[in-house]
Parts: C-alpha cells; sequence; structure tokens
C-alpha cells in the first residue's frame, strides 16, 4: 500500500506504525488537529493491540 501511495500523483505523507499501540501512540502526539490523516489503514493481523481494539480506542477519543 504504500508503494502504491508514494507512486501515485499525489504528494502523500505515509506515516507507519508496527502495530494498534504505535497507531494511537502517534495519533495522539499529533497536537495540530489540522495535521491529523484524512485515512488511516489497519491490518486485520497488527501485533500487540489487534485492528479491534484499535478502531475502538480511536472512536473512543472524540479527537480522531
Amino acid at each position: 500500500m504504500r508503494d502504491v501511495l508514494k507512486d501515485s500523483d499525489y504528494d502523500f505523507l505515509v506515516q507507519e506504525a508496527n502495530n494498534g499501540k504505535e497507531a494511537l501512540q502517534y495519533l495522539k502526539s499529533i497536537t495540530d488537529d489540522a495535521q491529523l490523516p484524512y485515512l488511516i489503514i489497519l491490518d486485520m493481523n497488527m501485533p500487540i493491540m489487534d485492528v479491534r481494539e484499535t478502531l475502538r480506542d480511536i472512536k473512543e477519543d472524540s479527537r480522531l
């Protein structure tokens, strides 16, 4: 997915996390709401914190 986005005609900023916990830490570290991502792609088989837990935490945070 990263390669497809980077090879497109658009200038996407691709930020990767190794697991759901890292993804949430990254999202919560963003202080400027304008910098929050428009799209989040999650792997169904993420380690440490699976996709259901990650989505639940994203939905519980009204800022995200």
